[in-house]
């Protein structure tokens, strides 16, 4: 057998230890590359602020908190509830099991979780602008806004179907 070389357990934790340490600025420029399209990256900026903007007099008032009840004071903190909300535990694999095909729960390991939960974020506020014919950066923090409310949204829609799915196909798993 071949020797293993480092602590695959370990690195990820250095890793995940790395994420956590992540400055705002850091963070900002996530949310910046994550919500690019088609390469223009001045375009997001612009609309990350304006979302950030629209989200401010929701924050004023004091009506978005956690799920601990504490009350949200930034907007970047409204951003990283709502991804928190969207960010399954699980999702689903295909598995080819005796001719048939097999959708089964497969948990998500470091931050694949947070990654999904974006992509539900961002595709709910591209189809809220399409449908509603607002612009992207209204629809993200009309998107985020309902994420926080707890409100029916294209996201949160996502998000629980996915945990529905895996919960019904729970008994393929192995």
């Amino acid at each position: 057998m071949g020797e293993r070389r480092g602590n695959i357990e370990g690195e990820r934790g250095e890793e995940n230890e790395m994420r956590q340490g992540w400055t705002e600025r850091e963070r900002r420029k996530k949310r910046v590359n994550v919500l690019m399209v088609s390469g223009k990256k001045s375009t997001s900026r612009q609309n990350l602020k304006e979302a950030s903007r629209a989200l401010r007099e929701g924050l004023k008032k004091g009506e978005y908190k956690t799920r601990e009840g504490v009350v949200l004071e930034l907007a970047s903190d409204a951003f990283e509830e709502a991804i928190h909300r969207l960010s399954p535990s699980v999702k689903l694999s295909s598995v080819k099991r005796g001719g048939s095909t097999m959708k089964i729960p497969v948990l998500l390991m470091g931050n694949r979780s947070s990654r999904l939960g974006i992509r539900f974020l961002v595709e709910g506020a591209v189809a809220r602008a399409r449908n509603g014919g607002v612009p992207i950066s209204r629809a993200m923090a009309m998107e985020v806004h309902s994420v926080l409310k707890n409100q029916d949204c294209h996201s949160l829609t996502r998000y629980r179907r996915l945990q529905k799915e895996a919960k019904a196909n729970r008994m393929f798993v192995r």
